[in-house]
C-alpha cells in the first residue's frame, strides 16, 4: 500500500483535548459531538489532507471550520463550494470566527488580497478567471465542498482546482458521496492529495476492464480500494453512527397507474425495436450514444406525465394533513407542472433561480405557514440546503435521478442535526409508475447503491451503469 502513497508526508500526533487555543476554536470544539473531535484528530493524523467522506446532516462545515479556526497560521485559505452555498459559508464563519476577514468571489474581477482576506470564497463555476490570482496569494489550505463535483479528470473545474491545489500544504474535500457512480469518480481527489497511480494504473486495479477510451466505468479489487481509502485519505462513517439520535427514514411506495398507456407503450416498442439494429454490440458501447439516452428519457418523460394526475389528487389529499412537504422532481417541466396546480401553497426551488432568490424562496417555505409544498429540483436542491429539517420530515420523489447518491442527499435535507422536536420517522414517498421504466430504475438503483457503499464502507458487489443495466433489460423484453 505505501508505494500508492507519495513519501514525505509529516504525519502529526493526535490533537488532545484543547486548553488553550484562541477563543473562536474554543466556542466551536466545545459543541462538536465525540465522532467530530475524533475526526478532527484524523484530520491532524492526514496532516490536514483529507476527504471527509460524512453523511450529508452530519456536520461536515463544522469540523472543516474547527480545523480552520484550530489552525489560524493556515492563510489565505480557499474555500471553493457550489454557488448555491458560498453566502451560507460566509454566514457560518461570520457566526464561528468573527474575527476572521471574508470576501466573496462574484463573476465579475475583483481585487484579491491575501493580507485583508484571510478567508477567501469562490465558487467553482468561476475558479477558471481566478485560479492563477489565488495561487499568486500563496493559499495554505484549501477546502472543496461538494467535492463529488470534482469526479470528471477533464472538466475544467477539476483542472483549475488541481492546478491552484499543487503548491497548497493543506487541503480538505468534504462530499457525502466521494464515490458518486463508480471507483474512477473519487481519483482526482486522491490524485491531489498525493496518491502516486497514474489514471491508468488506478483504473486498470480498482475500475474493472480498460476500454478502448479509457473511461473505466466499471469496479474492481474494492476490498483493496477501501482498505486504502481508509487508511490514507479518508475519513468516514456511516449514518447510524452520526444519526443515532434522529429519527429514521421510512420509504414508503406509492404506486400509480399511467393514464397514457398508448403513448407509453408505443414508445418502449421504438426503443426495442431501435435496440435491434445493435443486437450484437456490447450494451455498454451505446449507452452513451445520444440516441439512446434521448429514447430512454422520452420514456421517463412519458412515465412521468402519465402518472401527474394522480400524483396531484394525492398532493391534494395530503394537503388536509397541515404538514409541510419536500419534493424533488427531475425535469423543470415536471415542476412548472406543479407549480402550476398549487401557485397559492408551494414554492420553486430549482437551477433557474439565482442564489440569492433560491435563499429567499427557502425561507418563505420555512417561515411561511401557508406555504406546505416545496417543489425542488434533484441536483439543485440536493446540496446545500438547510432548514428544510425544521419544519418538514415529510419527503416525496415525483422522479428518479440516473444514480442513487443524489436521492440520498435530498433526504438528507430532513434528516439532519435541527429537526423539531417529536419527529418520530422522516416519510419518504416514492412515486412509482406502474409498468414503466421507473420500475425497473427503482431496481436497478439498489444494486449501485451496494457498489458505491462497497468501495466507501468496505463491501462488495459487482455494478453495471444504470443505461446499460437498462439497455439489457429491454434487449430480454424485445425476446420474449
Amino acid at each position: 500500500m505505501e508505494t500508492m502513497i507519495k513519501t514525505g508526508i509529516e504525519i502529526k500526533t493526535p490533537m488532545s483535548v484543547p486548553a488553550n487555543r484562541p477563543g473562536n476554536f474554543q466556542n466551536i470544539y466545545k459543541i462538536l459531538y465525540d465522532y467530530q473531535r475524533e475526526d478532527l484528530q484524523q484530520i491532524e493524523r492526514f496532516n490536514g489532507r483529507a476527504v471527509l467522506a460524512l453523511p450529508m446532516g452530519s456536520g461536515k462545515t463544522l469540523e472543516a471550520l474547527a480545523y480552520m479556526a484550530k489552525h489560524p497560521n493556515l492563510r489565505p485559505a480557499i474555500i471553493i463550494p457550489p454557488a448555491s452555498v458560498k453566502l451560507q459559508w460566509e454566514k457560518e464563519i461570520n457566526k464561528w470566527m468573527p474575527d476572521e476577514a471574508v470576501k466573496v468571489i462574484e463573476g465579475k474581477y475583483m481585487y484579491l488580497d491575501g493580507n485583508d482576506n484571510n478567508i477567501i470564497i469562490i465558487n467553482y463555476d468561476i475558479l477558471a478567471q481566478y485560479w492563477e490570482l489565488l495561487e499568486d496569494l500563496n493559499p495554505k489550505l484549501v477546502i472543496a465542498d461538494e467535492a463529488h463535483r470534482l469526479r470528471g479528470s477533464g472538466s475544467q473545474r477539476t483542472q483549475c482546482t488541481k492546478k491552484l491545489a499543487r503548491t497548497v500544504p493543506h487541503i480538505l474535500f468534504m462530499t457525502g458521496t466521494p464515490i458518486y457512480h463508480r471507483p474512477i469518480d473519487i481519483f482526482p481527489m486522491l490524485k491531489m492529495l498525493g496518491l502516486s497511480l497514474s489514471y491508468y494504473e488506478f483504473g486498470l486495479r480498482f475500475c474493472g476492464e480498460n476500454d478502448k477510451e479509457n473511461k473505466f466505468k466499471g469496479a474492481s479489487n474494492l476490498d483493496e480500494l477501501h482498505n486504502l481509502l481508509a487508511n490514507n485519505f479518508m475519513i468516514r462513517r456511516s449514518e447510524e453512527e452520526v444519526k443515532k439520535d434522529l429519527p429514521p427514514k421510512n420509504n414508503i411506495i406509492v404506486p400509480i397507474h399511467i393514464d397514457n398507456v398508448k403513448e407509453y407503450q408505443m414508445a418502449e416498442n421504438d426503443f426495442i425495436n431501435y435496440l435491434h439494429q445493435y443486437e450484437n454490440i456490447d450494451a455498454r458501447k451505446i449507452s452513451g450514444k445520444a440516441e439512446t439516452l434521448m429514447k430512454l428519457n422520452k420514456l421517463r418523460k412519458l412515465a412521468v406525465e402519465g402518472k401527474l394526475k394522480m400524483v396531484t389528487d394525492w398532493l391534494n389529499d395530503f394537503r388536509e394533513t397541515e404538514e409541510k412537504l419536500v419534493l424533488f422532481s427531475y425535469h423543470h417541466s415536471t415542476t412548472d407542472a406543479l407549480y402550476e396546480k398549487f401557485k397559492d401553497i408551494s414554492i420553486q426551488h430549482d437551477g433557474r433561480l439565482s442564489a440569492n432568490k433560491k435563499e429567499k424562496v427557502k425561507i418563505e417555505f420555512i417561515e411561511n405557514k401557508n406555504i406546505y409544498f416545496f417543489l425542488g429540483q434533484l441536483h439543485a436542491s440536493g446540496e446545500g440546503v438547510d432548514g428544510l429539517q425544521k419544519v418538514a420530515h415529510n419527503c416525496g420523489f415525483i422522479e428518479m435521478d440516473w444514480g442513487p447518491k443524489s436521492h440520498d442527499q435530498c433526504m438528507d435535507r430532513l434528516q439532519r442535526k435541527g429537526i423539531k422536536e417529536g419527529v418520530e420517522k422522516i416519510n419518504i414517498f416514492w412515486f412509482i409508475a406502474l409498468g414503466t421504466i421507473e420500475e425497473k430504475m427503482a431496481e436497478i438503483m439498489d444494486k449501485k447503491r451496494k457498489v458505491i457503499d462497497a468501495a466507501v464502507d468496505g463491501t462488495i458487489t459487482p455494478q453495471e451503469s444504470m443505461v446499460t443495466e437498462l439497455i439489457n433489460y429491454y434487449r430480454k423484453r424485445g425476446k420474449r
